[in-house]
């Protein structure tokens, strides 16, 4: 295993200038060893040892799954410390394990180091940096995707002891603790939850506009909509997946009005009121009852954010 880091020394990395700008956070390559360290709990585990990847679970930015787990440049004991704190607020479950890996030569991603790492925008695509190896922290980490075969795995013990575990340890554990069809953990509120149904990762929540039930996969793509209840939801994403459709299919589970269904993201729509026209929008997002988007009123030519129910929408208003 390579250096164990105990303060802030730089690292060097290789950052990808236009990935950067593009996601808003520093897309780049670790250029040298750095142990970096990951707690999960036994459910993580498990996915893990099925999907031969270590790639997080639902508590992280869409941004950071794009591109993996949340990884700390910290030590086994700060984040055993964490694990146990996360497994004391529910966040993760009983049985902890901390993976250790090297991030040399690995693809991360991180939320705010471009503010403080130095690059330039206008200079080549590929640019040679140095950053700050502790902004890779247990509370914001540096998100990679790592393979299990890269990985050294610890136990952690009642006391918070150590245990390094032989790859027959761990199979042993994942085949005593098969996974639950459904394992959902709250999401910082009993709105919305994030964990697995049949070992995909998703998150459930009820949508704050019209208080109707979804599920995304782990892309943020909703592939179900406008369910009364969450247990409705959970159980048309369990028929979902089992059909292997998560990616593929949006079901909708409430009524709408005629044609709402045909309504997309990217369309342009002006309401209407007699032979005055009034609002018009360009629609960026299709929730279960309602479209928003940014557009423009008649009587004010600035764009402003907009949120039009269905039932208004294919009455009052026309596609141009």
């Amino acid at each position: 295993m390579t250096r164990r880091l105990t303060s802030n020394p730089p690292v060097r990395i290789v950052v990808d200038r236009d990935l950067t700008v593009e996601h808003k956070g520093l897309v780049g390559t670790f250029a040298e060893p750095m142990t970096v360290f990951r707690v999960m709990d036994g459910e993580e585990l498990a996915i893990a040892h099925a999907a031969g990847r270590i790639e997080g679970g639902m508590f992280a930015t869409r941004s950071e799954r794009r591109y993996g787990a949340s990884w700390a440049a910290s030590s086994l004991e700060d984040v055993a410390r964490w694990g146990r704190a996360w497994s004391k607020s529910k966040r993760l479950g009983e049985d902890l394990f901390v993976a250790v890996a090297d991030a040399k030569g690995r693809v991360f991603y991180h939320e705010s180091a471009h503010r403080v790492t130095p690059f330039d925008v206008d200079g080549p695509a590929q640019q040679n940096a140095e950053m700050d190896s502790e902004l890779c922290s247990t509370g914001l980490g540096c998100s990679m995707t790592i393979d299990v075969r890269d990985v050294a795995f610890f136990a952690v013990g009642p006391s918070g002891d150590l245990e390094p575990m032989t790859a027959k340890q761990i199979k042993t554990y994942v085949d005593e603790h098969p996974l639950p069809e459904v394992l959902l953990r709250p999401l910082g509120g009993t709105n919305w939850f994030g964990g697995v149904i049949l070992g995909r990762s998703v998150s459930v929540g009820q949508d704050p506009h019209d208080k109707l039930w979804m599920v995304r996969n782990r892309a943020d793509r909703a592939f179900v909509i406008g369910a009364k209840t969450k247990k409705a939801a959970v159980d048309e994403a369990v028929r979902i997946i089992e059909s292997m459709a998560e990616n593929k299919v949006t079901v909708r589970l409430n009524r709408v009005p005629y044609g709402f269904d045909t309504v997309e993201q990217g369309q342009r729509w002006s309401e209407w009121h007699g032979d005055r026209r009034g609002r018009s929008l360009i629609i960026d997002r299709v929730g279960a009852s309602y479209v928003e988007g940014y557009g423009t009123a008649s009587w004010n030519d600035d764009k402003i954010w907009m949120t039009v129910s269905a039932k208004d929408l294919m009455k009052n208003w026309n596609e141009d």
